[in-house]
């Protein structure tokens, strides 16, 4: 364990680009023997992958934010495949010397195809979600006036959005509370290793000034010596006085150290009274912060009341609002039952029937126009297919042919190719096939009315009661989610900007009364500490120093010591300016500001509005060279 703290400290303290110095290894040993086993911070790739998060998260919390950005990525997506189809274009240009334009019009042919269905998949996703962002900005400002079957569909697309961005939302608020104490906790552990090295760099050199400083006092001792036997041999005395002579003048030296020793107890007890009035005013500030802290407590809870009572009113009103609701869909579902009872017995009294042969005749015109619709809807997507698979039977004939040779090559791009072919069919079958059911369910639907009117009104009803039964409990739904995403949103600006006033109270009051480092007091008592150490040792310096070399180690040491308290304030400074910003920042509710997102959407569709004609003036210009 003591090696393992061993090697961490070495690497606390030398360059991790070269080997250590014995001065690295002296001050490892000196970390070691001082306990001070920490590293540099190595949250760098964490915090720019939590902000990376941040900013995706971001960007999606808000749902027309959300919507634009999905219209961002579309776009970009098809950006990146037309600039690759242009990058093909020319490769195959300057590949080729002598180009046979035949085999180059069946190239270009098939890069204008093989993407045909992203294509059109992604310019169809890219005009939903601009028909949904129009729509979303239409219902917040209370104006719809779109077809019922295209207000369901982006009901429907819009709550699943909003569903979305509140989940974004959330995980942005924990993307925010991870990313800002991972900083703080960053700054903590910058803070403690810059101290630390300061320290252990203060602690070597005041080693080696001790050291110094006792060969001085080695030399001093010797000079006293040399200095009583100068004494002595200018006297001579008789024997019975020698004796008394010489412990007079010996105790006469040596009470100048005596008295330096002594001149420093007046100044230990200054010390000691100046610690105990900083402890004093240390509980006074503290005494200070909690009456504070009970103040602003007090009057954040009382509008944190206000705001609960409103919750509970509007939330009241929001459940006798859906009440209501309910009541008037069933109203309505009543009157359409009743309708539907008079009209029945209307037809009961005045049947409508048409005979058979009639019937034949009218269906037989209805599917000779369907037949019409479906012989153009095949046309359309022939036209489509058949250019498609050719261009794509091309281009695997022209692989093969050019590299006959590289087998697993040729393999490899007849897959890919045979798998982008399928992928192509099978998309365009199945649009046709849904635009034939379309087509097809609308002659049965027509069928079943002229067949039997009385049925099809019955069902046609029922139908109709179900949509509204769907309606009525989408709209409550609706209420309920906006209520309860509103109420989650104002609790939680509520509570951010009630802990930013707490946050900067703390802040006020933190380095006297409270510690970053756990088990200890505020950093001010500690620097206040050492300035007072440092100007007690300079008081004892310059009173010892003309009695003793100690006061030149007292001075030096007092320099030394008020040089490490300014580091260390400077840096406990620096860490609390980041430590406030950072928990400012994780109270503060993230607001998108959507003109940028608006700036950022326009460029994206304006670029990929340039490349598609980049990309289609230049198979133009080839196609028709």
């Amino acid at each position: 364990m003591a090696q393992s703290a061993s090697m961490k400290t070495e690497l606390l303290f030398k360059n991790p680009n070269s080997n250590p110095t014995e001065l690295d290894i002296a001050k490892a040993k000196i970390a070691n023997q001082l306990s001070l086993y920490c590293e540099k911070p190595r949250q760098g790739k964490r915090i720019f992958a939590l902000y990376q998060l941040f900013s995706y998260y971001f960007f999606r919390s808000e749902t027309k934010s959300f919507i634009a950005f999905k219209i961002i990525e579309i776009s970009n997506k098809l950006i990146e495949r037309y600039r690759e189809n242009i990058s093909l274009i020319n490769d195959f240009m300057k590949s080729s010397e002598a180009l046979d334009p035949v085999e180059l019009k069946k190239y270009i042919s098939y890069i204008n195809n093989k993407d045909l269905v992203n294509f059109r998949e992604g310019e169809e996703q890219i005009n939903f979600f601009k028909q949904l962002l129009y729509y979303y900005d239409q219902r917040k400002n209370g104006k719809i006036n779109i077809s019922a079957s295209v207000s369901k569909l982006n009901i429907a697309a819009l709550k699943k959005i909003e569903e979305e961005a509140f989940e974004c939302w959330l995980r942005l608020l924990d993307v925010n509370y991870e990313l800002r104490n991972t900083i703080i906790g960053a700054e903590n552990r910058k803070a403690i290793y810059y101290l630390s090295e300061k320290y252990v760099d203060l602690h070597t050199i005041i080693d080696g000034l001790k050291k110094e400083t006792f060969k001085d006092l080695e030399k001093y001792r010797e000079s006293i010596v040399k200095e009583y036997h100068d004494i002595m041999s200018n006297f001579s005395l008789p024997s019975g006085k020698l004796l008394d002579f010489r412990l007079f003048i010996q105790k006469k030296l040596e009470s100048r150290m005596y008295e330096a020793q002594f001149l420093k107890l007046p100044a230990g007890n200054t010390i000691t009274n100046d610690l105990v009035l900083l402890s004093n005013n240390c509980k006074e500030f503290k005494r200070q912060y909690l009456l504070s802290l009970k103040e602003i407590t007090s009057i954040i809870n009382h509008y944190k009341e206000i705001s609960i009572r409103y919750q509970t009113f509007f939330t009241g009103e929001i459940d006798k609002m859906i009440a209501y609701i309910k009541e008037s869909y069933v109203n309505l579902m009543n009157i359409l039952f009743k309708k539907l009872h008079e009209a029945k017995t209307f037809l009961e009294l005045k049947p409508i029937k048409f005979e058979s042969y009639d019937l034949e005749v009218i269906l037989q015109l209805e599917k000779e126009k369907i037949d019409q619709e479906i012989k153009k809807l095949k046309e359309k997507y022939s036209s489509i297919l058949i250019p498609l698979i050719s261009s794509l039977d091309s281009e695997i004939e022209r692989i093969e042919n050019k590299y006959c040779f590289n087998l697993n090559f040729v393999k490899n791009q007849y897959s890919a190719l045979k798998n982008l072919q399928n992928k192509a069919i099978k998309a365009f079958i199945d649009r046709f096939n849904e635009e034939k059911e379309k087509i097809e369910e609308k002659m049965k639907q027509k069928k079943k009315i002229l067949e039997n009117f009385e049925k099809t009104i019955v069902s046609d009803t029922e139908k109709l009661v179900h949509q509204l039964k769907d309606e009525c409990n989408t709209l409550c739904d609706d209420l309920l989610r906006e209520n309860q995403y509103f109420w989650a949103k104002f609790n939680a600006e509520f509570n951010s900007e009630s802990r930013k006033y707490l946050v900067r109270l703390y802040y006020e009051y933190a380095p006297y009364i409270s510690s970053w480092k756990d088990g200890e007091e505020g950093w001010m008592n500690e620097y206040l500490i050492l300035k007072l150490n440092a100007e007690y040792l300079r008081k004892i310096g310059s009173t010892v120093k003309h009695f003793s070399p100690e006061g030149k180690l007292h001075e030096k040491c007092a320099h030394l010591l008020d040089s490490y308290s300014n580091f260390f304030r400077n840096i406990c400074l620096q860490r609390d300016e980041v430590e406030l910003d950072s928990l400012l920042k994780l109270n503060t509710i993230p607001k998108i500001d959507y003109s940028k997102v608006e700036e950022k959407l326009n460029k994206s569709l304006e670029d990929l509005k340039n490349v598609h004609l980049e990309c289609s003036e230049l198979i133009s210009k080839i196609l028709n060279s």
